[in-house]
């Protein structure tokens, strides 16, 4: 009975968990002036929400190129068309569930057409790491520079830093190697043979990742963001968010890093909680602080709809896997 009342234990300790960030939010709420609250967010004119909504379709558009340049390196062969679906429907699910786990569907999109479990949770790895790393290189230089504490120890600090990840870069297989047997050591059993299974894949295709392939691609993960928070710095406008633009862009970045937190869905509740902290160091009354925090669930709420409809796309009837798109009948 102890075996079998297990899984069920486990399961509701990882739904708690997961309640953290909702929880969080319902202690912000009961802290705001409500009628603040009102009157700050109808000082936002509804051209800047519609301004969102092709902003938004283009930050997928771009995404869906970032990998579908990620795939081609990795030698899967896949349409434009093909590719913006698969990549739309992933992104839908990685909106709506914690830690973004939903991303994993895409290995299942891929074994469609006979990619190998392993190749494919590389893809949506090495896909992962491009976006924390730009996020964590944005908000570094953007700390460096409104705090304007750069110095000859910063940068010698940096150029050691960057000469050690070139290391790591070019020596990236014999680290890999070495690492392999600690991590699979240390993993679960039941999960050793797919854990294996993905750093085997690694070691075939981390050589095709390039140092001007790996820029190029962390290039467009910039613009992607700078794409995605556009919107925002007309939200903070229209709200009377009298800071410097730089502070927000940093402010943005780093709640972007705080919602990949697996304790809330769609960062809800963290994100807000540290944007009323960065923001309060401004002046920033924590009213307006959130509404400019729920700004993001706005365009968050724009990328599951935009996802959602792609998603239903995949799923019809018109979609051929062969050929990306059937007739529909009567045409």
């Amino acid at each position: 009975m102890k075996h079998g009342r297990k899984p069920v234990a486990m399961k509701n300790k990882k739904i708690i968990f997961h309640m953290v960030g909702l929880l969080l939010m319902v202690f912000i709420l009961s802290r705001m002036n409500w009628h603040y609250l009102w009157i700050s967010f109808r000082l936002i004119e509804v051209k800047y929400f519609l301004l969102a909504i092709p902003l938004c379709l283009f930050c997928i558009w771009l995404r869906t190129l970032r990998w579908f340049f990620i795939i081609r390196i990795q030698g899967i062969e896949l349409s434009h068309l093909k590719a913006f679906v698969y990549y739309a429907s992933s992104f839908f699910w990685s909106l709506v569930t914690p830690g973004r786990v939903g991303l994993l569907s895409r290995v299942f999109y891929l074994k469609e057409h006979n990619v190998s479990t392993g190749k494919a949770m590389f893809n949506v790895v090495i896909e992962s790491f491009f976006d924390t790393f730009c996020l964590l290189l944005l908000s570094f230089a953007g700390t460096m520079l409104i705090t304007s504490y750069i110095s000859f120890p910063v940068v010698m600090s940096v150029s050691v830093i960057s000469l050690s990840l070139l290391v790591v870069f070019r020596q990236r297989i014999i680290i890999l190697q070495r690492l392999k047997k600690i991590i699979l050591l240390l993993s679960p059993e039941r999960y050793k043979d797919k854990i294996d299974e993905l750093l085997t894949e690694a070691e075939v295709d981390l050589p095709l990742f390039s140092v001007w392939k790996v820029i190029a691609l962390s290039i467009l993960t910039i613009i992607t963001w700078i794409i995605f928070y556009t919107p925002l710095f007309f939200f903070g406008s229209a709200l009377d968010i009298n800071v410097s633009p730089l502070f927000l862009f940093v402010g943005m970045v780093l709640s972007s890093l705080v919602s990949m937190l697996p304790v809330s869905i769609g960062g809800i509740g963290t994100r807000d909680g540290f944007l009323i902290l960065y923001l309060a160091q401004a002046g920033v009354p924590k009213e307006k602080a959130l509404i400019f925090s729920f700004m993001f669930i706005y365009i968050i709420l724009i990328l599951i709809v935009e996802n959602y409809l792609i998603y239903m796309l995949k799923n019809s009837k018109t979609v051929n896997p062969e050929d990306g798109w059937k007739k529909p009948e009567g045409i």
